[in-house]
């Protein structure tokens, strides 16, 4: 069983989960994206393109947490992979629906508890949206349950991030008070050992 209240356990924990979760989604919408090819709703080098950036940071993860298991950069890797599958799908998708994608994603980063990677990520999804509104507005597309949905977008992703960051925020404080108490029960250890040898 790993000793989680070690540092280099406890990341190299913290970055399995992750990959497994990333991994597991990454799959999910590459199949979900291949389904749109065989119904005729997406050519197939839009599909390579989506498949290439569901497939290569979950490579790239992989390789770096065989050589490093507790390498952080792995946050990065999938927050990055995902910021640009992320942009090429809202921008080129004619389905409001594709906005959550970013909840899943910022669900699997809550396991590193990292305020500032989450607020950098909902705030990139939130710019994306306001993007994708902003040119629906421009081509007159933005009416009636499309403004309605864009109200919903909007207020969704900024709840979501909200609460992620007060997650987050709980979790590391939660930690903290852990690793200020079990240093506090090792220098009493020390203390008692110390004074049972003297």
């Amino acid at each position: 069983m790993l000793d989680l209240s070690d540092k280099i356990m406890a990341e190299q924990s913290k970055n399995q989960t992750a990959i497994s979760g990333m991994i597991t989604m990454n799959i999910i919408l590459a199949l979900a994206y291949l389904l749109e090819v065989v119904k005729g709703a997406r050519s197939l080098s839009s599909y390579i393109l989506i498949a290439a950036m569901c497939i290569v940071p979950s490579i790239l993860a992989i390789v770096v947490y065989a050589r490093k298991k507790e390498a952080v950069m792995i946050r990065y890797i999938f927050t990055v992979g995902f910021a640009v599958l992320y942009s090429c799908v809202m921008l080129t998708t004619v389905s409001d629906f594709p906005f959550c994608y970013v909840m899943v994603v910022l669900a699997i980063l809550i396991v590193y508890a990292d305020v500032k990677l989450s607020v950098m990520l909902g705030s990139y999804a939130l710019v994306i949206n306001v993007i994708r509104i902003i040119i629906k507005a421009v081509n007159g597309t933005l009416v009636g349950i499309e403004l309605t949905n864009a109200e919903i977008i909007i207020a969704c992703i900024l709840l979501t991030l909200i609460f992620t960051i007060m997650a987050c925020g709980k979790i590391s404080k939660i930690n903290e008070a852990n690793v200020k108490t079990a240093e506090e029960q090792n220098a009493r250890t020390e203390n008692l050992l110390q004074t049972i040898l003297n």
